[in-house]
Order: C-alpha cells, then sequence, then structure tokens
C-alpha cells in the first residue's frame, strides 16, 4: 500500500500550484500564485527557500524549461495578470476584463535565475477567470499550452464551441522558427490552419479548464 507522506515538513508556502524540477541545479521549483517561484533544495529536511523569479503584479500557474536549456538557458513561465485595477482614457475602472493570459519566456544565468530584462512574450490573450495554466513540449519540438474559457463562470462567453478565440482549447506553436516579427510560427499541420475565422493556434477547442496536463513520452 502508498501512504502520502509530507514532503519538506520544515517549509511552508502560500497557496502553492505546481512544483518542478530545476534544470540549473540539482533541487527543485514551487510556484505560488501570487506569481512567486521558490527554489527548494533536494534536501527534505530543509527549513529555508530562495526565491527564484517572481512576476510582478500577476500570478503565476506553472513553468518548463525548454528541452535544450543546457545549451539556449531558456525558462517558460505561464502567467495571468496584470492584477491591479486599471482605467480607460474616460477614467473608468476596467476590473478583470483586461486580464490577460501570457506565456513568457525568460534567459536564466549562470547564477541560476532568470534575467528579468531577457523577458519575451511569446503569446498572450484575454482570460478572465478559468485561465487554464499548463504547458508542455511534445517530442514533436511544439510548445503545446492550455486555455480555459477565460471567465469565472461556466463559460459565460460560450467560447467553448468557438474557434475564433484561443479560449477553451489547448494551442499548439513553433517557437524555434517564429514568422518575422512574432516570437511563433504556425505549425501547418495544425487543424484549424485552412479554416475562415479561426485561429490556427488552436490544436484542439472544447474545454472549460485545462488545469494540468501530460504527455506520454513514448
Amino acid at each position: 500500500p502508498l501512504r502520502a507522506k509530507r514532503a519538506w515538513p520544515g517549509l511552508e508556502f502560500k497557496r502553492p500550484l505546481f512544483i518542478g524540477r530545476d534544470a540549473a541545479s540539482d533541487g527543485f521549483i514551487v510556484v505560488e500564485q501570487a506569481g512567486r517561484l521558490l527554489s527548494l533544495p533536494r534536501d527534505q529536511s530543509a527549513t529555508s527557500t530562495n526565491v527564484f523569479f517572481e512576476v510582478p503584479d500577476h500570478e503565476c500557474y506553472s513553468f518548463h524549461f525548454h528541452p535544450g536549456f543546457a545549451t539556449n538557458r531558456f525558462v517558460f513561465l505561464f502567467a495571468n495578470g496584470p492584477n491591479k485595477l486599471q482605467t480607460n482614457s474616460a477614467g473608468v475602472v476596467l476590473g478583470g476584463t483586461n486580464k490577460f493570459n501570457r506565456i513568457l519566456r525568460f534567459t536564466v544565468t549562470p547564477e541560476g535565475r532568470p534575467n528579468p530584462t531577457s523577458e519575451l512574450e511569446i503569446i498572450r490573450w484575454w482570460s478572465n477567470g478559468h485561465n487554464g495554466g499548463e504547458m508542455a513540449f511534445g517530442r514533436d519540438g511544439m510548445l503545446y499550452i492550455t486555455s480555459g474559457d477565460g471567465t469565472s463562470d461556466s463559460d459565460g462567453n460560450n467560447s467553448g464551441q468557438d474557434i475564433s478565440d484561443l479560449n477553451s482549447g489547448v494551442l499548439r506553436l513553433d517557437i524555434e522558427r517564429p514568422d518575422p516579427g512574432k516570437a511563433y510560427s504556425i505549425p501547418k499541420d495544425n487543424p484549424f490552419w485552412n479554416i475562415p475565422n479561426a485561429r490556427p493556434e488552436l490544436w484542439a477547442y472544447g474545454f472549460r479548464n485545462p488545469w494540468r496536463m501530460t504527455l506520454d513520452p513514448a
């Protein structure tokens, strides 16, 4: 029989959402929803953590290192924001309607921390609620990204069956061969490539809030 055992019993976290291996060390990284990523040592008797990175004014849901991290030093973050209320030119508070999912790429320094000035936004789309939150690199070299319906209700914008936006789906991007002026290109074998008014970034659609996903390594 299997039994649950608390890892790192000497540590406390605030709304932890994700944990993964740190490609820059032999430790781990925990994502706290408020936009803070913490480095953890492999030693589970540890009583302190170090801040790996913070995403200002954003929530953060996951991170993934590039499969070629050893040579390019890239790490990708899934963030949603901004969190602070903003106003338009007339002074009207926009509230949460101006929040976006953002896939960000950073270069990790030799010291093992992302360089804030290296930020590159791969893609963004409106989302204020069910934001999805996961990424994965396929064996085909493409970056897969999950997206929720973007609302805090049950698909309040009826985007689940709408392929003209990036909500309620799984995106598939080619970040290795970006188009001029962009951070990605559309794989020509994406299923909605030639459908009028469809977003060609979509690989699948009809999801309420695909929170996590795993690619079968085989």
